[in-house]
């Protein structure tokens, strides 16, 4: 098994939120990666268990039709979960010049859906996506060095 390596550059997480604020933030940002890959582009998507046992797997490829229609809603979120604690959905195109992660569960009561995302992207494309996401993100996105976030994230 080829072991997973995470990209290097900039990375942009979110912290725990309804996901009815997750669902328009990750559109806005498929949309923001949908412009860096040419059209067409490959996508793996994988179980992320990095925050779980510090695993990764990859399930397959994935479209970025099929990438919008997984985070189009809360419902749809929900839906694409791997389904185990603290595993997130990953999806990187096969350049893997990106990486995409997001989990959702339901919280403790069972009545609201609460998620995260986090993106890394390479440094020089962090301005662009500062001056065009930023402005109209529905939530606060917290800015780390990819390898710094990595290391402190992955279970061993």
């Amino acid at each position: 098994m080829e072991t997973f390596k995470a990209p290097e550059g900039i990375n942009f997480s979110s912290p725990e939120v309804a996901a009815s604020l997750l669902a328009p933030a990750l559109c806005r940002v498929a949309s923001f990666l949908q412009g860096i890959e040419a059209y067409g582009a490959h996508l793996e998507k994988y179980d992320d268990w990095w925050e779980h046992d510090g695993l990764h797997f990859r399930k397959g490829e994935i479209s970025l039709h099929q990438l919008f229609e997984s985070v189009k809603s809360p419902q749809a979120l929900l839906s694409v979960m791997p389904g185990d604690s603290a595993v997130h959905v990953g999806i990187m195109p096969t350049s893997h010049s990106w990486y995409l992660r997001f989990y959702t569960e339901w919280d403790e009561s069972g009545f609201e859906i609460l998620g995260r995302f986090d993106v890394t992207i390479p440094s020089n494309l962090a301005d662009r996506l500062r001056q065009e996401i930023f402005p109209t993100m529905p939530l606060p996105l917290i800015e780390t060095d990819a390898k710094a976030y990595f290391a402190r994230i992955q279970m061993r």
